[in-house]
């Protein structure tokens, strides 16, 4: 298997940077029931609305097509994270008893 590379599809789609989405963190965490990921969105949709301007036709249906695609794929690769996560606190757990 070649080594796998982070690639960062919120920043790409949002326009944000690891910095700016950290802001975002920060600033909600002081907001009680506030949720930064809803506020990345808020932040977010004129720069995606310009994306979708700037794409053609066939450009939107390919991305449409990979969006179904991956909110598949993510549900079942965030459900493999989350079960590896767990498996790894627990051979930890043991570790330092």
């Amino acid at each position: 298997m070649t080594k796998l590379k982070h690639y960062d599809l919120v920043g790409l789609w949002t326009g944000k940077t690891l910095a700016e989405r950290g802001r975002l963190i920060r600033e909600s965490a002081k907001i009680p029931g506030s949720d930064w990921r809803k506020r990345l969105l808020d932040e977010s949709s004129n720069y995606m609305l310009e994306i979708c301007k700037l794409l053609t036709d066939s450009d939107i249906i390919w991305t449409l097509n990979e969006i179904k695609t991956l909110q598949l794929v993510a549900g079942r690769f965030g459900d493999m994270l989350y079960e590896e996560r767990e498996l790894r606190a627990k051979k930890k757990k043991l570790e330092t008893v």
